[in-house]
């Protein structure tokens, strides 16, 4: 009877120490994801202006080829009516953001961006960017340029976040930021940018929050090696 019990005992003591472990694993999770934020936040050095210069919403369903063609032809129509608007001070990204086709994918709630560039001066960071509501099945792109920054000879990007605030959830499947040079303007000395800068990310999960007013974020860390924009 004593072996029973003191068995019984052992496996209570097995499984209250495995619950204290995960509870510990969890939190420490938890922890780190904060710090990390914090971290970056706490670093930034300019906080950049932006501009919305063109978006586009296309069906998921699409193919694939015919939405780039009508995507790249409305975007060189833009770029070569506003060629004027762009200076030395500037740069230029699409947000592109893919929303699962499931009926309950789609969201009314408020959907921001925060991006976080390094230049050969600073840490820049374009934030709260206000997004667009997004539909299930749709995929979003979005071009736009940075304004008024200091003056620059390389851009990276560091990190992308997309945020939803409130209790209607939204289901992501992708989010990607990119910088091509031939979006990019000229250098003072009228020379073409090289080289270039993405980062791509699959977050297939709901964002959603407890409150109405609170925010859930999907962030892709930090990223090195997202390549390099570079001003001759």
């Amino acid at each position: 009877m004593k072996i029973l019990q003191l068995k019984w005992l052992s496996l209570m003591l097995i499984i209250l120490i495995s619950f204290l472990i995960i509870s510990c694993e969890k939190e420490t999770s938890i922890m780190n994801d904060t710090f990390v934020l914090e971290e970056e936040e706490n670093e930034i050095v300019e906080d950049v202006d932006v501009r919305v210069g063109l978006e586009m919403t296309f069906s998921n369903d699409m193919n694939p080829d015919e939405i780039e063609t009508q995507w790249n032809e409305a975007l060189t129509r833009y770029l070569e009516s506003n060629e004027s608007n762009r200076t030395t001070t500037s740069w230029a990204f699409i947000i592109r953001t893919f929303t699962g086709s499931g009926a309950s994918h789609g969201t009314t709630g408020n959907v921001r961006s925060t991006i976080v560039f390094n230049t050969n001066t600073s840490r820049s960071r374009a934030r709260n960017i206000p997004l667009f509501q997004p539909t299930p099945g749709a995929q979003h792109f979005r071009y736009m340029e940075v304004i008024n920054a200091s003056p620059r000879t390389s851009v990276s990007l560091r990190s992308t976040r997309v945020q939803l605030q409130g209790t209607d959830n939204w289901f992501p499947t992708r989010f990607d930021v990119y910088m091509p040079n031939y979006l990019q303007p000229n250098s003072s000395s009228g020379a073409r940018p090289t080289g270039g800068s993405a980062i791509y990310r699959t977050p297939n999960q709901f964002l959603v929050n407890s409150t109405s007013g609170g925010w859930d974020t999907f962030s892709s860390g930090v990223v090195s090696g997202a390549g390099t924009i570079t001003w001759p």
